[in-house]
């Protein structure tokens, strides 16, 4: 219940971001036939004034604005318009809401949930990189006794196309801080592979499948002529789900 409710306001969220940004964009031609992507801040008789999502203005003669226009999504698709040539790093944050399945040792498989948050750097070099560093609440669904972590990672994340639409890679590794359950505290990695879809400039909405592999303790069972024996022992648990983030 907890996964979908954060999946559920995550999407909203975005829906929201998206409407909204569009709403509020516009499209200003030139006589000479180019084409600005922005909002008007200023019109009079002698002048227009554009706005772009980078936050640059431009000053245009009344006379050379052709027309101003609602912007389609096939306006927004343009570099010039919703995200500028040139952009510099800046500070940035993904709040992300994963969950799957996982095998835990002498449980078999069973459900997990991930809420994770990163700060960091935006347009990193190449421009499509985002480095930082992030924490967040985990929980196994292990029958009767569900385990809880701390995890504390690292993250990076990159689209290899600077469009619209573009493959969307991350990976993040750190250490999993136990708080309750049988399990114990252990070193973890994760890769997610999917797809991104920017919304404006900054803000982007991420979608993807991942895998992740984490270090435990726990009670481990070995039979030996015929006879169970219990122990404590190092394992790893495998899981992997659907990961849903947003990034500004």
């Amino acid at each position: 219940m907890n996964r979908i409710v954060a999946i559920s306001v995550l999407v909203l969220f975005a829906g929201f971001v998206f409407a909204q940004e569009t709403a509020e964009m516009q499209v200003l031609e030139l006589q000479s036939g180019e084409v600005k992507c922005g909002t008007v801040v200023f019109q009079s008789a002698d002048v227009v004034v554009m706005e772009t999502e980078a936050g640059e203005k431009f000053q245009y003669p009344a006379a050379e604005v052709r027309q101003i226009r609602a912007a389609t999504d096939a306006d927004l698709q343009q570099d010039t318009g919703w995200m500028p040539v040139k952009q510099t790093p800046a500070f940035g944050m993904i709040v992300a809401g994963q969950g799957g399945l996982c095998s835990v040792p002498q449980h078999g498989a069973t459900g997990f949930v991930d809420l994770h948050m990163i700060l960091g750097v935006r347009n990193l070099l190449p421009e499509n990189i985002f480095l930082g560093a992030g924490f967040g609440y985990t929980k196994i669904f292990v029958p009767d006794n569900p385990s809880r972590f701390i995890p504390l990672f690292l993250h990076l994340n990159t689209s290899f196309q600077k469009k619209r639409f573009s493959p969307d890679f991350s990976l993040g590794a750190g250490y999993m801080f136990r708080v309750d359950g049988d399990m114990g505290s252990g070193l973890f990695s994760e890769l997610s592979v999917g797809g991104r879809y920017c919304i404006n400039s900054r803000t982007a909405f991420h979608i993807g499948a991942f895998f992740r592999v984490q270090q435990t303790t726990a009670e481990l069972r070995r039979v030996i002529e015929n006879e169970t024996f219990g122990y404590e022992g190092n394992a790893s648990i495998f899981g992997g789900g659907i990961r849903v983030a947003l990034s500004f």
